[in-house]
């Protein structure tokens, strides 16, 4: 008599066990039928279907914060965008060369004010401490010795026009500098951009040049200016960091500057009438009250 294969008695072969328990799948099918979940057993054969992985409620969560957290800043390291922005600010960088902050000061200063999405303090201490200060402090020792061998002079009564960059403002330059006469003290100063003209002269001066110009070809006035003159050694045309020096130390004092023109080893920096003693004392400070003319 035989037995049934599963049947109490019965003689099977160890072998066609194994071999039927690892045929055996338990399928487990959601909402849609053509995409069923394999739980244990063989896989599929199906290759059509993929298997989405099982992710828990702290897999999803972890997702959603790197999702939330994620950005184009974010994506670089950060002790690189903590050094580029330390290499645009020359302040921070003098703070920290005198050490008038500490490092972790200094981090909690920029988690304030720069927006670093994910950055903890942490982070900026260990990338403010692997910033190379002593050679940027270098650069800016030099810039400073330089300014100690410079000179400001000083010229107030100004007043600023603005010409459209036409033919007719072109020509009318040349009747213009002749009216101006350098000998008795006068100076005009003419800067050329890609949409306008800017012409720069004493205000006793306004209303020559106003009948020279013709009000029609002035498109807007600012008087109440005064000019100062930064005039370098040279040598500093080869010296890095000096106008960022000078620039950044008057923005760290809300000066605004109106203009400025640079030339051989002269640059011309022109501020409102309010912000001119302001302006002359960062000046006098930053070039160790070298000598300063007034006219």
């Amino acid at each position: 008599m035989r037995h049934p294969p599963n049947a109490p008695g019965a003689v099977t072969d160890p072998r066609r066990v194994v071999e039927q328990h690892t045929r055996t799948r338990v399928i487990h099918h959601d909402k849609n039928p053509a995409t069923p979940h394999v739980r244990h057993g063989m896989a599929s054969t199906n290759k059509t279907s993929s298997p989405e992985p099982h992710v828990g409620h702290r897999g999803l969560k972890l997702n959603a914060l790197l999702h939330s957290v994620a950005s184009p800043t974010m994506k670089r390291n950060l002790a690189s965008i903590v050094h580029e922005h330390l290499d645009g600010d020359i302040a921070a960088r003098e703070i920290l060369a005198r050490g008038a902050l500490g490092l972790r000061q200094m981090a909690r200063w920029l988690m304030k004010t720069q927006a670093w999405p994910g950055a903890t303090e942490e982070a900026i201490v260990s990338a403010i401490r692997r910033y190379p200060i002593e050679g940027r402090s270098r650069s800016a020792a030099l810039a400073r010795h330089m300014l100690h061998k410079s000179h400001v002079n000083t010229r107030a009564n100004i007043c600023s026009l603005i010409l459209p960059k036409t033919a007719e403002a072109h020509r009318a330059l040349v009747p213009l500098v002749q009216c101006i006469d350098p000998s008795r003290g006068e100076m005009v100063r003419i800067i050329e951009g890609e949409r306008s003209i800017k012409v720069i002269v004493d205000r006793v001066k306004l209303d020559s040049v106003r009948k020279v110009l013709g009000d029609r070809d002035i498109n807007y006035s600012l008087c109440d200016l005064v000019e100062y003159s930064l005039v370098c050694p040279d040598e500093a045309g080869k010296t890095p960091g000096i106008l960022a020096l000078v620039f950044s130390s008057l923005a760290a004092h809300d000066v605004n500057v109106i203009e400025a023109v640079g030339g051989s080893g002269e640059q011309l920096i022109f501020v409102h009438e309010r912000d001119a003693r302001l302006t002359f004392q960062i000046l006098q400070k930053i070039t160790r009250g070298g000598k300063a003319s007034r006219s």
